[in-house]
């Protein structure tokens, strides 16, 4: 028993041809579309990342200049420059807990210039401060 293999004629050729080039020309078109689908998903999704990261910089610029604000108001306190004038401890850490108290910080750390604390609301270790915000706050007073 032979298998038999039916003969394409000439039509039958013609449209399997077609067949081939249509399912090629729609997976091509397929492909091509999930390819700027994804590019332009992944165009939108930075776009998105660059205006949160603009939003987080700009919140934080306006949150360290406020917390800044506030500093500089209770540095120029003439107490509490006489406190840390005075150059003891026990005044110094008290001035400066009542400071903090006063503008609702968590804590409160107290550098001579050199960064050494003289004085510290922390139990724990110091957190580390960036040159930024160390230079500007000395320029801020």
């Amino acid at each position: 028993m032979a298998l038999m293999h039916p003969q394409l004629g000439f039509r039958g050729r013609l449209v399997l041809a077609m067949v081939v080039l249509v399912a090629l020309v729609s997976l091509t078109i397929s492909a091509l579309f999930t390819a700027y689908l994804f590019d332009e998903e992944e165009n939108r999704a930075a776009a998105q990342l660059a205006v949160g990261q603009r939003l987080t910089d700009e919140i934080m610029s306006r949150r360290t200049a406020l917390e800044l604000s506030r500093l500089s108001v209770l540095v120029q306190n003439f107490g509490f420059r006489s406190a840390i004038a005075s150059g003891d401890d026990a005044t110094m850490l008290s001035a400066l807990d009542n400071h903090s108290q006063r503008v609702g910080a968590a804590f409160a750390v107290l550098l001579n210039q050199a960064r050494q604390p003289l004085a510290s609301t922390l139990n724990g270790d110091i957190p580390e401060i960036h040159s930024d915000s160390f230079q500007s706050a000395l320029t801020q007073g």
